[in-house]
């Protein structure tokens, strides 16, 4: 097994590698810049910090989504289809898209598509402060995510998307059950 599909920092072992396409790299960037500050700062209350918390939740579900990212919890249904772009309905065409939400912090959805037969999944896109989940508003996360979808910022097709999407590194691991975060590749 390669580098990229060991383990995944829950002693588990995933058969995908992981990607992140641009918009998703430079937020995860952003958050592993801030860890390594907190870290650097007080090494001694860092797991505590709020961001710090946010960051071990979504990295967690992430490895839970490489081991299975084809599990139903993950299906959007049609959630997307019933968004609409410049007033019309984006229509069947977004089955492809899974999201993250059990388990994140609230009211935040992590974005991603998976190849099977490559072994391989791309997470896309993460929300924001700025479009955390509400139902019905312009800047709801699932209208936020149909207008990048809809305007081509993220390519709907899996190929397109895994084109423009590097692999992580440095990628920061919470060892086990402790709040030890250990940074390299997995």
């Amino acid at each position: 097994m390669s580098a990229e599909g060991a383990g995944n920092g829950a002693g588990m072992t995933s058969p995908y590698t992981e990607w992140h396409f641009h918009l998703f790299a430079a937020q995860y960037g952003r958050m592993i810049t801030r860890l390594l500050v907190l870290l650097q700062e007080n090494p001694d209350s860092f797991a505590a910090h709020p961001e710090a918390k946010f960051f071990k939740k979504v990295r967690t579900r992430m490895d839970t989504a490489l081991g299975e990212p084809g599990a139903k919890e993950y299906e959007i249904g049609n959630t997307l289809e019933n968004q609409r772009y410049d007033g019309k309905k984006l229509g069947k065409g977004y089955s492809g898209w899974r999201r993250i939400k059990n388990g994140m912090p609230d009211r935040y959805r992590l974005f991603f598509q998976f190849s099977s037969p490559s072994h391989e999944l791309v997470f896309a896109w993460l929300n924001d402060e700025r479009s955390i989940r509400r139902a019905g508003h312009k800047n709801d996360v699932y209208a936020v995510f149909a207008r990048l979808l809809a305007s081509g910022t993220i390519p709907t097709e899996y190929r397109l998307l895994r084109e423009q999407s590097s692999s992580p590194s440095p990628n920061p691991r919470f060892e086990g059950n402790t709040d030890q975060c250990r940074f390299g590749k997995r």
